[in-house]
């Protein structure tokens, strides 16, 4: 990750630095602009090529039987199942995964914007079971994909009873006073919204990731050896709750959106600096 922020730092720079030189521009806001565009399309369009190359990488690697799980990166589909007694945080339902996110609409100027005021994600060790076994799964550095299993607004005076719960619990002020006046205290409370994920035990997963030997395991059973984390080698380490199939249609169309926007707007962003460059 720091390499890669480093290539695009010497990027930037190059550009601010040689093209102006090269072109004879003058370094101005209209130079910045179309500076700004590029980099923002490259990255995009980056973005857009790591993604398909993982689609590429999903469809070439075969789907393995837990039993006979090879070290290295594979790819395997079955149940979730709890190693950790875990709970959804608004419903308690046992899950494997969970995260919430409270969001605020705040004004700032003239203008309105959703600001995060809570997150918190509980992340712990698994097992995935299909019909030849089980493996734990350690998910710590993986890129979880999963919907919002619930997705609320709570504008109004009355919470429901459970996000109320939730609120006490993690010490967050449900009534928020727009202003206050000596003792008097004046308004009510604010727009918000909600998000849930989580992954409940049984739900059926797909994960691609690095099956390693446990340290210093000697077990005969396999969970007990085996552990699927991300890898030095392949660092991808992937979890969702789609099938595989699923997860190659959205992972695709997602790669075309960036690689098609990417380059779209860093043509946008040439065609502002020779229009700039040319003042």
């Amino acid at each position: 990750m720091n390499k890669k922020k480093g290539l695009w730092g010497v990027g930037i720079l190059l550009f601010f630095v040689i093209m102006p030189i090269l072109f004879g521009f003058r370094i101005s806001k209209g130079l910045i602009l179309s500076g700004a565009v590029i980099v923002s399309g490259l990255a995009l369009f980056y973005h857009g090529f790591q993604t398909y190359r993982r689609v590429r990488l999903i469809e070439n690697i075969p789907t393995s039987d837990i039993r006979s799980l090879a070290m290295g990166l594979v790819e395997i589909t079955g149940k979730a199942v709890q190693k950790v007694d875990l709970k959804s945080p608004l419903i308690g339902k046992p899950c494997v995964y969970s995260r919430i996110e409270i969001q605020e609409l705040r004004q700032q100027g003239k203008h309105s914007s959703w600001v995060t005021i809570h997150e918190k994600e509980q992340r712990e060790n698994f097992y995935v079971r299909d019909a030849t076994g089980q493996v734990e799964i350690d998910p710590r550095e993986a890129q979880i994909e999963i919907p919002p299993d619930r997705t609320c607004s709570l504008p109004g005076k009355q919470y429901p009873k459970e996000i109320e719960q939730y609120c006490e619990k993690e010490k967050i002020p449900l009534h928020k006073p727009f202003f206050t006046v000596g003792p008097l205290q004046l308004g009510g409370n604010p727009s918000r919204k909600l998000n849930e994920w989580f992954i409940e035990a049984g739900d059926a997963v797909y994960v691609m990731g690095t099956a390693a030997q446990k340290n210093g395991a000697e077990s005969a059973k396999q969970e007990d050896r085996i552990i699927i984390t991300k890898g030095m080698h392949h660092p991808f380490f992937y979890i969702s709750d789609k099938t595989e199939k699923e997860t190659i249609k959205g992972l695709k169309r997602n790669s075309y959106w960036f690689i098609g926007g990417g380059a779209a707007l860093a043509i946008v962003g040439l065609a502002l600096l020779l229009t700039f460059g040319s003042v």
